[in-house]
This record gives structure tokens, sequence and C-alpha cells, in this order.
């Protein structure tokens, strides 16, 4: 509901969450239409939907933000294990993008408990 939204604890949480989002959603803007990859409408559609819920201070974005974190782990550590496994040369700036999205979504889940609460009268934005 419009009436309940998130208080943000801490702004440099808030403003690290957007950065983080919009840089992925470029990436994946790059790679759906420069790359012709059809299955980064996922990402895509899916931070679309989190930036919506921040700028509209919607009550589940905290639920919304967890599972966006673990989708962006089990991305990591799979594309981790793929690289490393892998029957070619290992490359490091595959393994590097893979620790990056494993870190950012860890970072985003051990935060979002100390740095979002949900309140009845939001006025954070």
């Amino acid at each position: 509901s419009r009436g309940l939204g998130d208080v943000y604890k801490r702004q440099i949480y808030k403003w690290g969450l957007l950065i983080c989002i919009a840089l992925l959603m470029l990436i994946n803007l790059f790679n759906l239409f420069v790359y012709s990859q059809a299955l980064a409408i996922i990402p895509v559609a899916f931070q679309s939907v989190i930036l919506y819920m921040i700028f509209t201070r919607n009550e589940y974005l905290k639920i919304m933000i967890i599972v966006w974190s673990v989708l962006l782990i089990i991305g990591g550590v799979f594309g981790l294990l793929a690289a490393m496994t892998s029957a070619t040369a290992i490359q490091i700036t595959t393994i590097a993008d893979q620790l990056l999205f494993l870190v950012i979504g860890v970072l985003l889940i051990a935060y979002s408990g100390k740095c979002i609460t949900v309140n009845e009268r939001s006025s954070a934005w």
C-alpha cells in the first residue's frame, strides 16, 4: 500500500543501493541491446520493480531487496563455479565479475536489516 514506506536509517545505504541498481541495469540493458541477450530482460524487469518500489516507498521493498540479493549471490556462486571449472583458460575478469555480484548481494542483505525499517508515515525520501 502507498501509506506505508521504508525509512532509511543510513542515507549511504539508500544511495549505494540506487547506484548499484542503476549500474547493474545499465550493464543488463547494454547486454540486451548490444549483444542481443534476450535473457537480460529478466534482471532489467526485476531492477525496474525495485526502483519503482524505492520511489513509491513500498512496504515490501525490504523483502524484494533480500530476494534480489539472494539471486545475485546464487548467480555469483554459480558463475564462479562455472568460471573455475571451465575447460578453457580461467579468465580473471570473469571471476572478478562473479565475485562482485557475490559481494554486492551479501552486503545488501547484511545491511538491509540494519538500514531499512518499515514505518507507517515515512518522510525519509
